[in-house]
């Protein structure tokens, strides 16, 4: 067995809790560590986190988020999903609201955020993550701006997400309105990683007043140019910081994931770590 394989195995490995390193208090470049979450304790931290209950988003997916299916075990974040028939926390009857309109979800799974928190802006932004591959699971680590608009003309980092049926192919996109209005324009690629589920990556990004750039390890995915998105009106969505989330859903739009197979379930998401670092 070749040195480079074991090294390869080894990166790939969870660090136990007791193991892990301590967040590097400076990186090459002039990047300060400004925030982070180990997840060393026994449960979230709400000083630095919000669990989402109930059906937020993505029309068409099969999840109900709980708070059931976020734990901390071993220095780890774990976002569990099940298939199991679950009540929806949200749920109003006689709502015109789709988010409020189905009494109980065949899936559950976990999501958390920093809305209300914490604000994320110019900065490199690190998440060391495993990423579930089952079918229909549609995992993500991304960023909504906080914007006064509505989607997609308030802006949003997808720092990467990934579709079950497009097996290594991960997905890193900046979104914005097209002229400011309600069509979604973006910058995304979505090269192929060998071993993107299953295994541990270090996604990140980071954003200065110039760009915005996302990458997987040592990889750079997508750069975008940010002045290049300003509205005709003048506004330009990446003035402003966002929150984080870090999610699993479960199906969703035909155009993006595919249908889930019950069969595979339940998964998990384990992030690492969280580490926010910026130029003083």
């Amino acid at each position: 067995m070749s040195k480079s394989f074991l090294l390869s195995l080894l990166m790939a490995l969870p660090l136990a809790a007791t193991d892990k390193p301590q967040a590097p208090k400076t990186l090459p470049g002039g990047w300060v560590l400004e925030w982070h979450d180990e997840f060393s304790g026994s449960k979230l931290n709400p000083k630095k986190w919000r669990p989402e209950l109930g059906v937020i988003r993505n029309v068409g997916a099969s999840q109900t988020y709980t708070e059931d299916c976020i734990s901390l075990k071993k220095g780890m974040l774990v976002l569990k999903t099940e298939a199991k028939e679950t009540p929806v926390s949200n749920y109003k009857e006689g709502s015109t609201n789709w988010r409020e309109q189905r009494k109980t979800m065949p899936y559950k799974s976990g999501s958390i955020t920093t809305q209300g928190i914490r604000s994320f802006y110019h900065g490199r932004l690190e998440v060391r993550a495993k990423l579930p591959g089952n079918k229909g699971a549609w995992p993500a680590i991304w960023l909504v701006l906080e914007n006064p608009w509505g989607w997609p003309q308030c802006g949003e980092i997808d720092i990467v997400e990934h579709a079950s049926q497009q097996h290594d192919q991960c997905h890193a996109t900046v979104h914005w309105g097209k002229n400011g209005g309600d069509q979604d324009a973006m910058a995304t690629n979505h090269p192929m990683i060998d071993g993107l589920t299953g295994h541990f990556h270090l996604y990140w990004m980071e954003w200065d007043d110039k760009q915005i750039r996302l990458g997987v390890d040592k990889q750079t995915i997508t750069t975008l140019d940010t002045d290049t998105v300003t509205y005709p009106d003048g506004r330009n969505p990446f003035r402003k910081g966002g929150y984080l989330i870090i999610n699993t859903a479960v199906g969703g739009p035909k155009t993006m994931t595919e249908s889930p197979d019950a069969a595979q379930y339940p998964c998990k998401m384990e992030v690492d770590y969280v580490r926010y670092y910026v130029k003083k």
